[in-house]
């Protein structure tokens, strides 16, 4: 298992399946990113049989990415 947490604001629980759309962004968001990233971690996760999974990072503020092999 491989995990990455964030203490920024975090990606709402609503929007947690959107963001691995490719080029979805969350509306409003600050950055120059093009919306590609966690949906190429989520293929690449997929085509391994692992499990890529987003929830709230262990300090309640954030966000926390999981890949369990």
């Amino acid at each position: 298992m491989s995990s990455l947490s964030s203490d920024g604001p975090g990606i709402a629980e609503d929007q947690r399946g959107r963001v691995r759309e490719r080029f979805y962004r969350i509306p409003g968001s600050a950055g120059h990113g093009c919306g590609l990233g966690l949906a190429i971690v989520s293929e690449i996760a997929e085509a391994h049989g692992a499990q890529f999974t987003l929830e709230s990072a262990a300090s309640g503020k954030g966000t926390r990415a999981r890949v369990l092999f």
